[in-house]
């Protein structure tokens, strides 16, 4: 295919351009920010389950420390009740001796629920603790998040940026050759991956490494400065 120096000249630029393309969209994959943002969230979400089953266990302990009080305030009331017939009664051995018995049953019922309530309360105080902590753990993640937003927000720009800038040069540097050279080239950077352009070094393809014999060499340098490799495909420039 024929092509002058000068169209030569904006191939190789082309092809500069293009490797920056390609670089610039490397780079910006190479940003980690949306991973991590998953990944939290799957913290989040776990400690967010946490929570809720903390949550249904201390409502759970309450409510145990709310019937312990009444069972308390219950036997109390027994207790009182049975003193009062004692007092009532002093000269009764029959009732004296029973309420007295009963007083004493009574007294370690109410000592055992108390021993009950502490141990509840120590449960309580230990799931406020481990609820605290993972409110913590909830704040620092969000922070995180916001962070690694930001991060990514602003890489997303920088490379919307970059590439709005190389895609204005690389549509001047189209203008500036022939439709056909143009489509040579595009087609032979989609078989390529983006790289439509080598040079002919050696007597080789300076991409594919593919050697030629003296009979290929001949007809390749005829068609300088511009041919194509009969293996890869890309555009060769031939010196």
């Amino acid at each position: 295919m024929y092509a002058s120096p000068e169209q030569c000249r904006v191939l190789l630029n082309l092809q500069d351009l293009d490797n920056k393309r390609r670089a610039a969209r490397s780079a910006f994959d190479g940003h980690t920010e949306k991973e991590d943002i998953t990944k939290l969230g799957a913290q989040a979400a776990l400690l967010v389950s946490k929570q809720s089953t903390l949550r249904q266990a201390s409502r759970g302990i309450e409510a145990h420390l709310s019937d312990i009080s009444e069972r308390i305030k219950t036997l109390t009331e027994q207790q009182n009740s049975a003193q009062s017939e004692i007092n009532e009664n002093t000269n009764n051995y029959h009732i004296v001796s029973a309420r007295s018995e009963e007083l004493k049953r009574l007294e370690q019922s109410i000592k055992e629920l108390h021993q009950e309530e502490e141990q509840a309360l120590l449960e309580l105080e230990r799931a406020d603790e481990l609820a605290r902590k993972i409110q913590s753990a909830l704040s620092d993640i969000h922070t995180k998040e916001q962070q690694l937003s930001a991060l990514h927000t602003k890489a997303r720009d920088e490379y919307a940026v970059l590439v709005d800038t190389l895609n204005d040069k690389r549509d001047e540097l189209l203008a500036a050759l022939p439709g056909e050279l143009v489509r040579c080239y595009e087609e032979a950077a989609r078989k390529n991956k983006g790289v439509a352009l080598a040079r002919f070094q050696n007597n080789a393809c300076s991409v594919c490494r593919a050697q030629f014999d003296h009979d290929r060499t001949i007809a390749l340098r005829s068609e300088a400065p511009l041919s194509s490799c009969p293996v890869c495909g890309r555009l060769l420039l031939v010196e």
